[in-house]
């Protein structure tokens, strides 16, 4: 939080911890070209995160009420958002790839610069690699503590 308040005042970009929001973040304040495939601009605001940190904030004040909501309903609006925010993300277009033929790839920078298509599937593999991995970090209590 102190590095947040010394970058906002030097100017300098915030650090997050949390990559996929200011991933999603950096895209929904971005202006791309008719096809969607370049970036055009990238509209610099800092208010959207400092609302974003301040509805937190004030969500603490309605603890009470959001105690009332049922778990299986908080567990389904997550889910909700996370199959709505799927389609956007790179990993898993590129997984989307291993079951299509290459001449019907989709025309994206990672497929039209890249012409050896086994270098995109070895990345991929090692994303899953990891992915795998910190999930069972994750699973596996006695060790989970320690990668929070």
């Amino acid at each position: 939080a102190v590095m947040i308040l010394v970058n906002s005042l030097l100017g300098l970009p915030w650090l997050v911890a949390s990559t996929v929001p200011c991933m999603m973040h950096v895209s929904a304040m971005s202006e791309q070209n008719l096809k969607g495939n370049v970036t055009l601009s990238v509209e610099e605001s800092r208010l959207t995160g400092f609302l974003t940190h301040i509805l937190v904030l004030l969500s603490l004040l309605f603890l009470s009420t959001i105690k009332l909501i049922p778990l299986p309903v908080l567990y389904g609006v997550f889910l909700f958002m996370g199959l709505v925010a799927l389609p956007a993300q790179q990993f898993w277009q590129r997984i989307l790839l291993f079951f299509m033929q290459p001449r019907k790839y989709p025309r994206t920078p990672y497929t039209v610069f890249m012409k050896n298509t086994r270098r995109i599937h070895l990345f991929t593999i090692i994303q899953i690699g990891f992915f795998a991995a910190l999930y069972a970090v994750k699973t596996i209590k006695a060790i989970a503590i320690a990668f929070p």
